[in-house]
């Protein structure tokens, strides 16, 4: 599995009314935020995390799955309520999602905060089964394997292949980003990042938007 690895018009019109498409003008300001839509991908599967403030329309931290299948193609399957944590490490496993990461305190230490969520039923998520650990140590990196790849605001223009079990089409992540100059070091920024399902000569048969923000960007001081 790597991570790195569109039907008829009435088909196409029932997939975008899923609300899984997330569109809103927000402002950016010069203070880093934490990072939206960390993922992870399986056969058959795809799965990210969105926050509260970052993403539109989203309450407190949730973590959404879509499948692409034989037969079904593309479809949400469902989602699910996370505690607040920053992910720093993620990985889809057949069964089973699991996240870790550290949370946002006023002072101290975070803890390391671990979470599993099972997703064997195709239609639901199980409750998240997550657990703080207090002396979990800041070595995500060294310990768990390099950063999730993004398909947010941080994530890289381009087409990521997804694998499937469908022998008849082809899956792929495909990550857009474009800007329009408004005035002198400001910019109005959209992201996009859908599903795409081909048929095996290349023609697009369905394809589902899963992430979209527009923001307007500045340069901090100007």
């Amino acid at each position: 599995m790597r991570i790195s690895s569109m039907v008829s018009s009435d088909s196409m019109k029932r997939h975008a009314a899923f609300a899984f498409a997330l569109i809103a003008i927000a402002l950016v300001s010069c203070i880093p935020s934490r990072a939206d839509g960390d993922s992870c991908a399986f056969k058959g599967y795809l799965a990210y995390d969105v926050h509260e403030g970052i993403t539109p329309g989203v309450t407190g931290q949730v973590l959404k799955v879509v499948r692409f299948e034989p037969q079904m193609g593309i479809r949400g399957a469902g989602e699910v309520g996370l505690p607040e944590f920053q992910v720093h490490w993620m990985t889809c496993t057949l069964d089973r999602v699991e996240l870790s990461g550290y949370g946002i305190v006023s002072a101290g230490d975070a803890p390391l905060t671990k979470c599993t969520v099972e997703i064997a039923s195709s239609q639901k998520l199980s409750v998240p089964q997550c657990v703080e650990d207090p002396e979990g140590t800041y070595d995500y990196q060294t310990k768990r394997g390099p950063v999730p790849p993004n398909l947010g605001q941080e994530g890289t223009s381009g087409l990521i292949p997804l694998d499937s079990e469908d022998l008849d089409h082809k899956y792929q992540l495909l990550i857009t980003r474009w800007s329009t100059k408004l005035k002198k070091n400001s910019w109005d920024v959209h992201h996009k990042t859908e599903i795409i399902q081909t048929a095996l000569e290349g023609k697009i048969s369905q394809r589902l938007v899963i992430y979209e923000t527009r923001i307007t960007q500045s340069i901090c001081g100007d």
